[in-house]
């Protein structure tokens, strides 16, 4: 229910699906660091 909102507000706006696609897989790549970096520092021994 969550995801859904976002999904249909790129429908209606008429954005290019691909160009969004990849913008958004841009941007949560650069937030990759802050989930890797205290998963590495919590399972460190």
């Amino acid at each position: 229910m969550i995801t859904m909102p976002p999904a249909f507000a790129v429908i209606l706006v008429e954005f290019n699906p691909t160009g969004t696609l990849v913008l958004s897989q841009v941007v949560l790549s650069f937030r990759i660091p802050f989930a890797l970096v205290p998963l590495l520092v919590f399972t460190a021994c």
